[in-house]
């Protein structure tokens, strides 16, 4: 993933930036352009400009290490049989890349799985048409199962 910096330093040193992140509205306006700066100015402004004011610039990095700090499952993580939801996604460029082939192992109900050309990590604001799209069409495939 393009950026992958910025979750290391997040999840290996969250504190001593969150220092730096809660010092200077400008530095935290840097840093998180380095990794939004796909975003539209108005969105990258304002994703900022919530952090500085609620104060939660420098507690925002914390949650890259509570999930890198956690013990991974003891034994077989696949899921049981008739207790798999249905599963749809959406992967969009320049976003965590998701593992049908692990997903599959490990029993998951796959109803779509769509890749696209445009939108990313923030896909509801830089591609809604695509998302709104992909949501319509999986619950619309769930719906019809039901029936």
């Amino acid at each position: 993933m393009r950026n992958a910096s910025y979750g290391h330093v997040h999840a290996d040193q969250p504190q001593t930036l969150a220092h730096a992140l809660a010092d200077s509205p400008v530095g935290l306006l840097a840093w998180n352009s380095q990794c939004m700066g796909d975003l539209d100015p108005d969105a990258l402004l304002t994703h900022v400009t919530i952090h500085w004011l609620t104060g939660t610039a420098g507690s925002a990095p914390r949650i890259y290490a509570d999930e890198d700090r956690q013990q991974p499952p003891s034994g077989p993580t696949t899921i049981p049989p008739g207790l798999a939801v249905p599963l749809g996604l959406a992967q969009f460029p320049n976003d965590w890349r998701s593992d049908r082939a692990e997903a599959e192992r490990q029993g998951a109900h796959i109803v779509s799985w769509n890749t696209y050309e445009r939108g990313g990590h923030y896909a509801a604001r830089q591609a809604p048409d695509l998302l709104v799209q992909d949501m319509r069409e999986f619950f619309a495939h769930c719906l019809a199962r039901q029936r």
